[in-house]
């Protein structure tokens, strides 16, 4: 199966991602990390729709099955692409949802509700910044679950999700 990773918006998330690639590249047959093109350019801010739309355009000709891992503006990309893939994924895994942040730019995660066709893991450290645990079990619901991430060797109020071992088991254990 092949995998693609959505990463946060700060271009130290851009190593992250590739740290993550290499943690779990034999157990999928291909992992592509989607380099966003604020990266590129050494911007700040992802364009979620310019995004999206590179997104859905990988993802809507692919033969073989897929899943998805989000972290943070990823997750809101991902969002913002679900009512246009024509394919869509086996299963999609989330850490760090910016849930305050994506209501105040009118991004509404309450639609992952209305997902019946694959599984949503959401895992979220206790005291994100961005939104914590407690917020996001609002989600919760048919086939999204969502989970406290396990803080082992790492702060739980923080937005890092640092712990390479303990991410690549969410993803492959999800």
């Amino acid at each position: 199966m092949r995998i693609f990773i959505l990463g946060g918006q700060s271009l130290s998330n851009r190593e992250w991602v590739l740290e993550i690639k290499e943690s779990i590249n034999d157990s999928f047959t291909t992992v592509d990390v989607i380099d966003y093109e604020h990266w590129k350019k050494g911007e700040g801010r992802a364009d979620v729709d310019l995004e999206s739309s590179r997104f859905i355009e990988k993802v809507n000709s692919l033969p073989e099955d897929y899943m998805i891992f989000a972290k943070s503006i990823g997750t809101v990309i991902f969002l913002n692409s679900l009512s246009r893939l024509k394919k869509l994924p086996t299963k999609v895994v989330m850490v760090g949802v910016p849930l305050n942040v994506a209501k105040e730019q009118g991004y509404d995660f309450e639609k992952l509700k209305e997902v019946t066709e694959f599984p949503i893991a959401i895992h979220q450290k206790k005291n994100d910044p961005f939104s914590d645990y407690e917020n996001l079990r609002v989600l919760e619901g048919g086939m999204v679950k969502v989970n406290v991430y396990p803080c082992l060797n790492e702060p739980e109020n923080d937005h890092h999700y640092a712990n390479m071992e303990t991410v690549g088991g969410i993803i492959l254990g999800s």
